[in-house]
């Protein structure tokens, strides 16, 4: 396997996380399979408790899917992490004056797998094409 550079990528190499790349690989395998569509789920059952068809537009639909999506990665980050404090308020963009402006934390079309892919490969250094080719070439078990 080689990377955009043409050299080889050993999967047994450490990250730059300080972990074993194919180990980072298949966590992000299962996120990307398992996690994800769960999560989507999820924000989609919050955002289904909030909305109305009949008396909300589709701009509404789409705030309250961003609402959904803040409120499950919230209690998801809290139940991880054992911090009642949530990810929303810890990662904001504040004005001058410190009033906070936005949240930092993934956006409801973030994590979407084919954009969760994108942040993956890019985190990595590598193109989307080369990350779809690192995820394919992890076998089914980890070779010591």
């Amino acid at each position: 396997m080689t990377n955009s550079q043409g050299d080889a990528i050993d999967l047994r190499q450490t990250s730059d996380q300080g972990v074993r790349l194919d180990l980072v690989l298949r966590a992000q395998k299962a996120v990307l399979t398992h996690v994800l569509p769960a999560l989507l789920n999820a924000i989609h059952d919050v955002t289904h408790y909030m909305y109305e068809p009949d008396k909300d537009d589709e701009e509404n639909h789409t705030y309250l899917r961003e609402v959904a999506t803040e409120a499950v990665v919230d209690e998801l980050a809290s139940l991880l992490t054992h911090d009642g404090t949530h990810v929303s308020r810890r990662y904001t963009v504040s004005d001058v004056d410190g009033v906070t402006i936005d949240s930092l934390i993934a956006c409801y079309s973030e994590l979407l797998p084919e954009n969760a892919r994108a942040y993956f490969a890019q985190a990595l250094r590598v193109t989307l094409m080369r990350y779809r080719e690192l995820l394919d070439a992890v076998p089914d078990q980890m070779e010591l």
